[in-house]
């Protein structure tokens, strides 16, 4: 998946920002929802790999989500 791509296109849908909740499907079948953060490019990423930050509805931490570990990701609203 080509997560800045994807993204863009859910921004054109609803303008991303923290109260937008998403829904993340990973490759090894977790389904994360929570408020989308940030974008983070393989530029300006260590290890060099694009990232997906979220709000877990669930927990309430922060998690990171690398572009490999994503299969799919959907507006929940």
């Amino acid at each position: 998946m080509n997560l800045l791509n994807r993204l863009k296109e859910l921004n054109e849908i609803k303008k991303l920002n923290s109260n937008v909740i998403i829904r993340v499907i990973c490759v090894d079948g977790d389904i994360i929802e929570g408020k989308y953060l940030s974008y983070t490019s393989k530029l300006n990423n260590e290890p060099e790999e694009a990232e997906l930050e979220i709000r877990s509805l669930k927990t309430g931490g922060y998690i990171g989500i690398f572009e490999h570990e994503i299969e799919s990701i959907e507006l929940t609203d």
